[in-house]
């Protein structure tokens, strides 16, 4: 056996190539890539009616870096074209095993040490509906808000929840459509699309819960990211025909 190539065991079967990182990057037009110093993930490449093959790599800084990185360390895929392939993470959900799609602009902030990629071609890529038999993230959207005056003043709220709509406005129809009955009850005025925003509730390293605005043209990505970090936080509801939406103090009492 080459003193350059290592097999391994691993715990599910079937072997694990490490390969040391000089020759993963020797190529023609090799990428300087930067590396974070000491970390590894693992990427691997299915074969049909087998055992996937699988090999370490240093965690790089970039998910294009690392797509070519791991093109190159399977010889049978096509060489000249990374833009036929694409790297999903593995995710567990409730012990069943899916792959799911990562946002380029996102990868430092959510590809850790030891995380699993695997290698897919394009043309198997789902289109932008979402299927059935994919899991989506849940999405709950909340309205506050207040009736009375003084002592008989009241807070009230509302939930609706569905799987991630696809687009902002997607999302906005939803909430126009489940929750535009109670809004319009709460200020007896019409609703519009128009009049609704959406704010994400997150809360600070200091345990703080804040609303914060988004790109709506990033929706699907922000909330993909979210549900794959478990951030907790609902989606808030702010209609233009009620102003800023009720104090955030003493959330955790409200009802």
């Amino acid at each position: 056996m080459s003193h350059s190539q290592h097999y391994a065991e691993s715990d599910e079967g079937g072997y694990a190539i490490h390969l040391p990182l000089e020759r993963l990057i020797a190529a023609p037009n090799p990428i300087h890539a930067q590396t974070t110093q000491g970390q590894n993930i693992f990427i691997s490449l299915g074969s049909a009616g087998g055992e996937p093959r699988q090999i370490v790599v240093p965690l790089l800084d970039t998910y294009q870096e690392t797509l070519a990185m791991g093109i190159r360390a399977f010889p049978d895929l096509e060489q000249d074209d990374a833009g036929q392939y694409v790297l999903k993470y593995l995710r567990n959900i409730n012990g069943k095993v899916t792959w799911v799609d990562i946002a380029p602009q996102f990868w430092s902030r959510v590809i850790k040490e030891g995380d699993e990629l695997r290698i897919f071609p394009v043309i198997n890529e789902p289109d932008s509906t979402p299927r059935e038999d994919t899991p989506q993230p849940l999405i709950t959207f909340r309205y506050d808000w207040y009736q009375g005056e003084g002592s008989l003043k009241k807070l009230y709220r509302r939930f609706a929840t569905t799987l991630l709509p696809n687009t902002y406005e997607d999302a906005q129809n939803f909430v126009l459509e489940n929750l535009g009955p109670i809004i319009q009850y709460s200020f007896l005025q019409p609703l519009t699309l128009g009049d609704i925003s959406l704010r994400l509730l997150t809360k600070t390293h200091s345990g703080e819960w804040v609303i914060t605005r988004f790109d709506e043209a990033q929706w699907r990505d922000v909330m993909m990211q979210r549900w794959l970090n478990n951030v907790p936080g609902e989606v808030i509801v702010i209609s233009s025909k009620g102003g800023k939406p009720p104090c955030m103090k003493d959330d955790a009492t409200f009802t």
